[in-house]
């Protein structure tokens, strides 16, 4: 179950499990080295007090005083150390020669359990469940006149470990509960880096990888090292990604030249008839005002298929004449039908103050295109928008409505040709595309706040 966890747990987990081990192992090894030492300070104590005890009652054995040596044992038990403390003087037979317990030890008596040794002071003894301690009495000549045994209680122990270990066991919690919300903590931000990477390997295949929005680290740990592999692979995939684009956008360019090629002269023969009734026509009558502006708007839409069929055969140099404001009045005029059929409103700021040095048949065409998709876009009471702004050397075009908005995945995609489109088999946006790179201009798309933008900028060029 611990290597299904993600890194974001099992690190803080791990680093909790090993403060928590190390509390405890310190838990451990303060009590049994302080259980250690409060039993060598209470065999020190005790020893000290035998030494004293034994010095003080030598007389008292030596001159046969019964009492006094009674009075001896029992000074230390009057000062408050009674609980499971006995004090017996044995005589060099190892008979009770005194005790501060006489009933329990009478005079001349033996101890029930006599510890096997009574010559090595400073040393305990277990014997029926008492702890003995046994300091030599001996003359200023060195003989040995009997010993000073002490007996206790094991349970004078108990207090002392039992505050040792409360003292350490609290002193252990609080260490924890600093120390494990810091390990966790510690833990999440050195897991945080590396489970990070891996989410957005996780998004690898599912997501182009220009769209894969990562924070690298830095640095020349393992971290740093995989963050830079990984930045290299999201750039080589998104490069390889790109060349596929290019080559499936090179095959669908091929199938066009391929369809275009067949196509154009079905179009051009009839084309080519109608342009020259319309010359015979105004060569020959005398229309009235409205029909000759008709006939006018006629001929120039023949001219712009004629030219949008060129445009569509990469090895035809499209030549036209310079747009006019009349140009793009016409395209108002063409455009309007369709803006008021979508119950739209048309934002027009499109007027041209003198002639531009552009060919008129190419940028109305990309004008016309625009301006469709737009219309077909926006919903009823929208605003169908399209600017002109002449710049030093660049003409500005920008298109735009507040339809819905164009989706992440088709603006990849945008002007390719057959591209999946809202309206149409997607080949006018790639046909604008054609048109503006051939003027060597440029052209994007954005959706940003409720609007849909497509902005084209043509340099304009005296020679054109």
């Amino acid at each position: 179950m611990l290597r299904n966890l993600s890194y974001r747990s099992k690190t803080p987990l791990v680093f909790s499990f090993i403060i928590l081990a190390s509390a405890l192992l310190v838990s451990v090894t303060l009590i049994v080295q302080g259980s250690r030492d409060a039993k060598a300070e209470f065999t020190a104590n005790a020893a000290s007090l035998g030494r004293l005890l034994a010095r003080t009652a030598l007389p008292a054995m030596q001159h046969d005083d019964l009492w006094q040596a009674y009075e001896i044992l029992t000074t230390p038990l009057d000062a408050g150390m009674a609980d499971g403390r006995t004090f017996i003087l044995l005589d060099a037979g190892n008979r009770v020669f005194a005790a501060s317990a006489p009933k329990a030890f009478p005079v001349l008596s033996r101890l029930p359990a006599l510890p096997a040794r009574l010559d090595r002071a400073a040393q305990w003894q277990a014997a029926d469940g008492f702890l003995f301690l046994a300091t030599p009495i001996v003359s200023d000549d060195g003989v040995r006149l009997g010993a000073l045994v002490q007996r206790y209680d094991p349970a004078l122990l108990e207090p002392r470990l039992v505050e040792l270990t409360r003292r350490v066991g609290i002193s252990t919690l609080v260490t924890l509960a600093v120390l494990l919300p810091l390990g966790w903590i510690a833990g999440k931000r050195l897991a945080e880096p590396l489970a990070h990477l891996a989410d957005c390997l996780g998004r690898v295949g599912r997501e182009a990888p220009e769209a894969i929005q990562c924070r690298f680290f830095s640095g020349r740990d393992e971290i740093g090292q995989l963050s830079d592999g990984f930045r290299r692979m999201l750039a080589e995939l998104a490069s390889k990604q790109r060349l596929e684009r290019e080559m499936v956008a090179a095959d669908r360019l091929g199938a066009i030249g391929r369809l275009t090629a067949g196509i154009a002269h079905e179009i051009n023969n009839p084309l080519g008839g109608m342009l020259n009734a319309i010359n015979t026509h105004k060569k020959h009558a005398t229309p009235d005002p409205q029909s000759a502006k008709t006939l006018a708007l006629i001929e120039r839409g023949l001219l712009q298929i004629r030219d949008t069929v060129s445009a569509l055969l990469a090895e035809v140099r499209l030549e036209s004449q310079a747009l006019t404001p009349h140009d793009i009045d016409d395209i108002r005029t063409l455009i309007a039908p369709e803006v008021e059929a979508a119950g739209a409103r048309l934002d027009w700021d499109a007027a041209l103050p003198d002639p531009l040095p552009l060919p008129a048949a190419q940028v109305r065409q990309i004008l016309l295109n625009l301006l469709l998709n737009a219309a077909h876009a926006t919903r009823p009471g929208g605003v169908v928008r399209c600017r002109i702004a002449i710049e030093p050397r660049l003409c500005a075009i920008e298109v735009g409505n507040d339809g819905d908005p164009i989706p992440a995945e088709r603006m990849a995609h945008l002007f390719e040709p057959f591209a999946e489109s809202r309206n149409g088999h997607g080949l006018g946006l790639w046909v604008t595309y054609q048109l503006v790179t051939q003027l060597h201009g440029k052209i994007d798309a954005h959706t940003q706040d409720g609007w849909t933008r497509f902005r084209v900028r043509l340099p304009l060029d005296d020679s054109a």
